[in-house]
């Protein structure tokens, strides 16, 4: 069976069900807690266990001054929602089955520099009792 590359083009965010458009780049981290125990019983190993797991995704756009709300979000949705301080509900395609999950956006910040289209970044840290499905 031949192996196919994934095109990055196919990593769409959405927010409450409308597609955030422009985005140059997504991306999805997982980072464990973990705990390191020395024991007696352990003849003293290092024995390593995960206390917890938390989700980013960060995204990278074009900001985009002609969004209907309607049909399609840019930087200024995302800055009102961050503003609410609430948590947002958001699919994550391209990554095999979309997933669903509530998250809050954590950071958000725009580039405006002479000659080049105005871009931003942003990253949403996923609920960590609402993880991903899929």
């Amino acid at each position: 069976m031949a192996k196919t590359n994934v095109q990055g083009d196919t990593g769409i965010l959405k927010m409450d069900g409308v597609p955030i458009v422009c985005l140059t780049s997504t991306s999805a981290s997982l980072t464990a807690e973990t705990i390191d125990r020395i024991s007696f019983c352990t003849n003293g190993e290092v024995e390593t266990s995960v206390k917890s797991i938390s989700e980013e995704i960060s995204i990278d756009g074009l900001i985009m001054g002609d969004t209907t709300a309607a049909t399609e979000l840019s930087y200024e949705a995302l800055r009102t929602a961050m503003l609410t301080k609430l948590p947002q509900e958001f699919e994550l395609s391209g990554r095999g089955a979309p997933r669903e999950f509530l998250g809050v956006i954590t950071s958000l910040s725009d580039q405006f520099s002479t000659g080049e289209d105005a871009t931003f970044s942003a990253t949403i840290r996923v609920q960590p009792n609402q993880p991903t499905q899929g």
